[in-house]
């Protein structure tokens, strides 16, 4: 953040975050405008400041949609799901695979995670309410129907991940192959990304003047990005070049901080 040129660095979070930010406290000056996502609540206190300070968008809850064929690990789709959906009981998490076997043991494994999760309050009512499993014919059908979710975060676990490129063109951010993931992605490699929710395209994105971002591509562990129009589409693709590049470099940078909703 200080080499982005941010001036004061605050370690806050939650509506009360929101509110000293909005009107100052004894130590911090308000600020003029507030940007990012978060939970209801967050989203709820930006909505009431709205006017008095400048907000970036309504976010709504996190989502994450998996792609997986038959090579995928039934384990990875399992944990990368639950870690959308801890994020709060409305958070959707879908998987569709094209391997009614790994369909199967992503269930299992999903139920063999959740009991021990510290987040299960969260993460159970959102796998309960709005977690899918959607098992389809071919890679074919498998692109067609994940265009329709245009889900805010679209991890790809197949044997060619970046296919996905070619036959995608509605999602938020693409997280190619099982070396990434869309913590990585969040807070880590630095992708930029629309907010999708849903079938319901937002223009915002996680940028500091928020407007629509451009076609950007990563690849962990350094961000390359590329500009093409201030008013194209914005999405974002990650992929790591190597397994030496996501794990001792990226895992521990982004196991160490804390969930940003």
């Amino acid at each position: 953040m200080h080499l982005a040129g941010a001036d004061e660095i605050w370690l806050l979070g939650g509506v009360q975050a929101v509110a000293a930010m909005a009107v100052g406290t004894d130590s911090m000056e308000p600020v003029n405008l507030i940007a990012g996502p978060g939970n209801a609540y967050v989203a709820e206190a930006k909505r009431q400041l709205f006017g008095e300070i400048g907000i970036d968008l309504f976010a709504g809850p996190t989502e994450i949609l998996v792609l997986a064929d038959d090579q995928a690990d039934p384990f990875v789709c399992a944990v990368d799901l639950l870690s959308q959906a801890e994020h709060g009981p409305d958070s959707p998490a879908a998987l569709i695979t094209t391997s009614r076997e790994v369909a199967e043991k992503t269930l299992a494994e999903v139920e063999r995670l959740l009991p021990g999760m510290p987040t299960r309050d969260f993460a159970e009512p959102a796998w309960r309410d709005h977690g899918q499993v959607l098992v389809v014919d071919g890679i074919d059908e498998l692109y067609e129907l994940a265009d329709t979710f245009a889900s805010e975060h679209v991890e790809v676990l197949t044997a060619e991940p970046r296919l996905a490129l070619e036959r995608m063109t509605q999602y938020g951010a693409l997280f190619l192959g099982e070396g990434t993931c869309v913590s990585f992605g969040d807070k880590v490699i630095g992708t930029n990304q629309r907010w999708s929710g849903r079938r319901r395209a937002s223009t915002g994105s996680r940028r500091p003047h928020t407007a629509p971002a451009p076609w950007t591509s990563a690849t962990a562990p350094v961000p390359r990005c590329s500009s093409i129009s201030r008013w194209s589409r914005s999405c974002a693709a990650a992929s790591p070049t190597s397994p030496a590049t996501s794990g001792p470099w990226s895992g521990p940078v982004c196991s160490s901080m804390p969930s940003s909703r």
